[in-house]
């Protein structure tokens, strides 16, 4: 309904509600840019707004990540100073507000294989795939 009222209001007054809002913009850039297989420069603004210290740390560090790249749950608990919480790990990357943005779909388990995925495992393999990353 609110989607609907926002489209008539816009209509009528001539206004695309998207295009004149630079977070929406630049949102839309990095998608292309993604999908065309490009690194991207767009720099988003995120709101860290109800997001823990420990799961913005997690965010941060997979965020690094390269296009095309995996790592691993144990790898991102080590690099944020906390070698044992690969498991914490999983469960902050399974509330990452942020998809594609936050990569997490690049961190796999120690033994290569997937582990989870918010949007269940067959698109986790699908974004992989479609990186070109490489696991077994």
């Amino acid at each position: 309904m609110l989607s609907k009222i926002i489209h008539l209001k816009a209509v009528r007054h001539k206004v695309d509600p998207i295009k004149k809002n630079k977070y929406i913009i630049k949102a839309v850039q990095f998608l292309k840019d993604y999908f065309r297989k490009r690194g991207s420069k767009c720099r988003l603004t995120l709101d860290w707004s109800g997001i823990s210290n420990f799961d913005k740390k997690v965010y941060l560090a997979t965020k690094r990540i390269k296009f095309g790249k995996t790592t691993t749950y144990k790898d991102i608990a080590e690099a944020i100073g906390q070698p044992n919480a690969a498991r914490a790990i999983g469960q902050a990357l399974g509330r990452n507000p942020f998809l594609i943005y936050i990569p997490c779909h690049r961190i796999i388990k120690s033994d290569r294989s997937l582990g989870g995925f918010g949007g269940g495992i067959h698109i986790k393999g699908w974004f992989l795939k479609f990186e070109k990353a490489y696991f077994s």
